[in-house]
């Protein structure tokens, strides 16, 4: 696009009281912190299958991803159950992990079902509200990402062997594949 094009984008855009999603970029800071706070939430769930007391061999890589990425009703639910289960979470993680998901939900789904088809222009108030809300979501993401990433931390502290190369090879696996 020509640099005369962009202008008159502009000059139409803000005369007509919206904002392009591009001349501040505020909007695509927050997706992208929160798009990886998403992965890191997916990569704290892998290393916590490397340090899980249940010997789940290489089927757990398959269905982490088919929990985290299969639509159905009652998705969230489930998937926090299995983890619960699979994962031997603690009492005090569940409903943070349970709004994680919620919200990792509506950053890779959610906020594109909603603003996906007017993204291109956004109104000032809308864009705005829009950014707190995708910060506030990174954040929270951020912080059960931080909680669980102490009790994988615990879980190797209290493990008679090092289990830091498990945790790792888990990792690894789930976001490459088979060694």
């Amino acid at each position: 696009m020509s640099q005369g094009t962009t202008g008159s984008l502009s000059a139409i855009s803000k005369s007509q009281g919206a904002e392009l999603i591009h001349q501040d970029g505020a909007l695509m800071q927050a997706l992208g912190q929160a798009f990886f706070e998403v992965q890191a939430l997916e990569h704290v769930l892998a290393c916590l299958y490397g340090a899980s007391p249940h010997g789940l061999g290489d089927t757990w890589s398959r269905e982490l991803r088919r929990m985290l990425y299969t639509v159905e009703s009652g998705g969230v639910e489930k998937t926090v159950e299995e983890l619960i289960f699979d994962l031997e979470l603690p009492q005090d993680h569940w409903l943070q992990l349970q709004q994680a998901l919620y919200l990792r939900e509506w950053v890779i789904s959610g906020f594109f079902s909603e603003f996906g088809s007017r993204l291109q222009v956004l109104e000032t108030d809308v864009g705005e509200k829009l950014v707190e809300r995708m910060r506030a979501a990174s954040e929270e993401i951020s912080k059960a990402v931080m909680d669980l990433q102490e009790l994988v931390f615990q879980r190797e502290m209290d493990c008679d062997e090092p289990m830091s190369e498990q945790v790792q090879r888990a990792a690894r696996f789930y976001w490459v594949g088979a060694e």
